[in-house]
C-alpha cells in the first residue's frame, strides 16, 4: 500500500508518512558545459550525506558517508589539467547525491559562470 507523505507538525522534522519518517532518496544531475579557461567557472556545493561529482568522467568531489553539512567548491581552472579539460571543449558534469538521514536534508548545488548561451534555431 502506498503511503502519502505530509509535513510534520514539528518543523525540526522534515516529513512524515503515516507517523513514520519518509524514506531516503537519491538524485542525479547531468549538465553539459563549454570549458572557458580563465572564466571563473566554479561548482559550489553543500551536502550532509554522500555527494560525488564527476567532471569529464573524472572524480572531482568525494563527500562519501553520513556527516554534518560540508561545503566545498571546485574551480574548473584549478582541475583543468587533471580532468583533461581543453579551452573551448564541451564536457559533462555529473553529480550523484544520496540522502541517508531520515530527519532532514542539507543539499545545495551552484554552477557559477557555467551557463551556456541559449541555442538559436532557425530555418536553413
Amino acid at each position: 500500500a502506498m503511503r502519502e507523505c505530509v509535513p510534520c507538525e514539528d518543523p525540526s522534522w522534515a516529513w512524515s508518512c503515516s507517523g513514520l519518517l519518509c524514506d531516503h532518496f537519491t538524485s542525479e544531475v547531468r549538465f553539459w558545459f563549454v570549458y572557458q579557461a580563465g572564466a571563473a567557472q566554479v561548482l559550489s556545493f553543500t551536502g550532509d550525506d554522500d555527494v560525488w561529482v564527476f567532471i569529464n568522467r573524472r572524480l572531482a568531489v568525494d563527500l562519501g558517508g553520513i556527516h554534518t553539512p560540508l561545503d566545498g567548491s571546485v574551480n574548473l581552472d584549478l582541475i583543468a589539467s587533471d580532468s583533461a579539460l581543453v579551452d573551448g571543449g564541451l564536457y559533462e558534469i555529473v553529480v550523484f547525491q544520496a540522502e541517508r538521514q531520515t530527519y532532514g536534508s542539507s543539499y545545495r548545488l551552484t554552477l557559477g559562470g557555467i551557463n551556456p548561451a541559449p541555442s538559436q534555431c532557425g530555418p536553413s
